[in-house]
């Protein structure tokens, strides 16, 4: 999988299928949403899209992720889709769904790793992955992973960019080789 769309048809049921439309947030059209709040429809879409007064700060549950079903307890906040049987849908996602939904990531557990070529040997590719993951998975200044990225970075090296889609396979393919060791 490797793009919102598998992700979004991995993880949403057929029946209910938001056809790639999932968005994290508040829906600022959505009648339900305004009754929460209280508010008028033209002042809640005003709060939420143009003056960013009304928002969704999430809040800790044991409930399961609607979107990827994670069972651990954490942060879960609002998202919406839409489809033409059901209409507005309503979600409680976690807050790494937010971000890869936000983001255009697709989350690693979704990643069908085995299907990945074997790496070959590049130094380039061997440094972005050794970055990313180390950008990616570094618990802070006493873990081994953030000493390794301060070394890449005392040396000049930064990506491009943080997101993993953006690179070749083989850079990939290093990457998930790095988690699974992990």
């Amino acid at each position: 999988m490797d793009t919102v769309q598998e992700f979004i048809d991995a993880t949403i049921d057929a029946e209910n299928s938001a056809g790639g439309s999932i968005h994290p947030g508040i829906c600022g059209t959505c009648s339900e949403c305004q009754s929460d709040y209280g508010m008028e429809p033209r002042e809640f879409y005003h709060a939420v899209h143009i003056a960013e007064t009304v928002y969704d700060e999430g809040g800790f549950s044991y409930h399961d992720c609607e979107c990827c079903g994670s069972d651990l307890g954490g942060d879960r906040y609002a998202a919406h889709s839409w489809s033409e049987k059901n209409g507005i849908l309503h979600w409680s996602v976690c807050s790494d769904c937010v971000l890869f939904l936000a983001s255009g990531e697709v989350p690693y557990h979704l990643i069908d790793t085995d299907n990945l070529p074997k790496p070959t040997f590049d130094r380039f590719d061997i440094a972005i992955a050794h970055y990313l993951y180390c950008r990616h998975y570094n618990l802070g200044q006493i873990d081994w992973r953030y000493e390794r990225l301060c070394k890449i970075s005392k040396r000049g090296f930064h990506a491009d960019s943080d997101s993993l889609a953006d690179y070749n396979v083989n850079v990939q393919a290093i990457y998930y080789n790095l988690v699974n060791e992990d």
